[in-house]
C-alpha cells in the first residue's frame, strides 16, 4: 500500500475457545425434510386416489351413471401354456378330441 495512508485496528476479532458450527444442522435438517418428504407423499396419494375415476365395481357404475346393471361378462387370463378357444361365442380351454 501507500505510505501515506493510515490504517487503525477498530475491532480486533477474537475466536470463541470452541466455536460450534452454524450451518449446517445436520439433524435439524434431516429431521424437517423427512417430515415433508412424508407429508408430500401422504398428499400425493391422496390427490391421486381423489383424481381416480377407474369403475372397480357394480355399484361404481349404478351410483355414478344412475343406470341398472343387465349382466356380467366374466373373463379370466388364460394360464402361461394354456390355449383358449371360442365356441359358441364362449371362452373356453381348448379341448383335443
Amino acid at each position: 500500500m501507500n505510505d501515506k495512508a493510515e490504517i487503525s485496528i477498530v475491532a480486533k476479532a477474537v475466536p470463541y475457545d470452541s466455536p460450534a458450527p452454524v450451518s449446517p444442522n445436520k439433524m435439524f435438517n434431516m429431521a424437517v425434510f423427512t417430515m415433508f418428504g412424508l407429508l408430500l407423499g401422504a398428499g400425493l396419494a391422496f390427490l391421486l386416489e381423489l383424481l381416480n375415476s377407474t369403475v372397480k365395481n357394480e355399484e361404481d357404475i349404478e351410483n355414478g351413471l344412475e343406470l341398472p346393471i343387465l349382466g356380467n361378462v366374466l373373463y379370466t387370463k388364460p394360464k402361461k401354456g394354456q390355449a383358449v378357444r371360442l365356441v359358441n361365442g364362449v371362452i373356453g380351454k381348448d379341448q383335443s378330441f
